[in-house]
């Protein structure tokens, strides 16, 4: 929604000698064509803004105005900037880039009354169609859902919500070897093709042997590490998200309370973390003159929340000194982890992300006949439900276990 703008009608007409303001709110583009709410007739500009911003105030609160009609497209960033401030950033990220590429585009310019059931079914077979996962269809219907319901109270623009008769339509996405996990040879083949040259073979080693979250990696500084004790503290993550139209990485707290953990690190992380502490003093010392330092500038939203926005600074300002970097000490991000799980299953064949890292762990710790009480502790797992249905895969060798047990019984 747009802010109120005011002018002096009279303005143009010297021999008008009384000042005629008018306010004007734009609310909508219906079928193409823009619409606006407007009122003349004010002495002074001060008077016209109190009445203009009291206007604004009714149709935001879905107050009785001159008009309710507005666009899907305003409404839906209307109810956006109600929503997203209340989520945690990487939310807000998911949410912002559902809603500009699946949830705004088709309905943009539809008048939001005019929106009914069959609309929204349509919209989501075509979805449907286009092959999108399972998990992208489930959160499109629900965007969807709570931008109607929000219509509906507190807004008072709808009575019904169009989405309560919509069938969730199944994904049909084509079926490719997706496994959750894996096999030792197909993780040595990944880490034969990054090298310890790449900045990503230190996180990955890091995912693989602790099980954390790839953000989570990004997030750690040296402090995190204890090379006596052989530990590593988790405790942040680097989270990107969009704030006033740009994208900016952050420093977050862990998912949940529980992932805050300390974990123990076995002998080969430790040195492949000396290793690369080693290589970061070095390339300070030869890229003296570009390489990066960083710290946070916390940023206060519009709800009263913060946020800390990691920004480069001089190398005496530091306070934050990243494992995970590049040679000239950038940190690692999102953006450049989607290249680098493109080109590995691009080049070695394999379907890879990055989370497969932490499923993996989960498995192999399982497989050892590690306790699930341990496992779940290790991964952050607030509820030991989660680590039960989604991170102990049964590998072929522990099905091939039970089967060994099931041949040795004497029926």
């Amino acid at each position: 929604m747009k802010k109120v703008s005011v002018r002096n009608r009279n303005k143009n007409f010297p021999n008008r000698k009384n000042a005629n303001w008018e306010y004007r709110i734009e609310t909508a583009h219906v079928n193409g064509k823009r619409t606006s709410i407007s009122k003349s007739g004010f002495r002074t500009k001060k008077e016209c803004l109190i009445a203009g911003n009291e206007a604004l105030y009714l149709l935001q609160h879905g107050e009785p105005t001159k008009t309710n009609h507005i666009s899907f497209g305003d409404f839906a960033e209307l109810w956006a900037d109600y929503y997203l401030p209340n989520v945690k950033p990487n939310t807000q990220t998911q949410y912002r880039q559902c809603l500009n590429n699946h949830i705004i585009p088709p309905l943009k310019s539809i008048e939001l009354q005019q929106i009914t059931p069959f609309t929204l079914q349509t919209i989501l077979n075509n979805i449907k169609k286009e092959g999108l996962s399972q998990s992208s269809l489930n959160l499109i219907s629900i965007l969807y859902k709570k931008i109607f319901d929000y219509a509906i109270n507190p807004m008072q623009l709808i009575q019904n919500n169009p989405m309560v008769k919509v069938i969730k339509p199944k994904s049909i996405s084509p079926k490719i070897d997706k496994s959750k996990t894996l096999t030792p040879e197909q993780w040595k083949t990944i880490m034969d093709y990054l090298t310890p040259d790449s900045p990503f073979y230190l996180p990955f080693m890091i995912c693989y042997y602790t099980g954390c979250r790839i953000s989570e990696a990004f997030g750690l500084t040296w402090n995190n590490i204890d090379f006596q004790r052989k530990t590593m503290h988790i405790e942040k993550q680097i989270l990107r998200m969009h704030l006033n139209h740009q994208t900016i990485d952050t420093i977050s707290s862990t998912k949940t309370n529980q992932s805050n953990r300390i974990v123990l690190l076995p002998d080969i992380l430790i040195d492949c973390l000396n290793d690369f502490a080693t290589r970061q003093k070095t390339n300070q010392h030869t890229h003296i003159d570009s390489y990066l330092f960083w710290k946070t500038s916390t940023i206060t939203l519009a709800n009263g929340s913060t946020i800390n926005q990691i920004i480069p600074c001089r190398q005496s300002s530091r306070t934050l000194d990243f494992v995970c970097t590049t040679e000239n000490g950038n940190y690692l991000n999102n953006n450049q982890l989607s290249r680098i799980n493109r080109d590995i299953a691009k080049t070695t064949n394999i379907y890879f992300h990055s989370h497969m890292l932490r499923h993996t762990h989960s498995t192999m710790l399982l497989e050892n006949g590690i306790n699930i009480k341990t496992i779940q502790q290790r991964l952050g797992h607030s509820d030991i439900t989660t680590t039960l249905q989604q991170y102990s895969h049964p590998s072929e060798s522990i099905q091939q276990e039970a089967i060994d047990i099931i041949n040795k019984q004497k029926l």
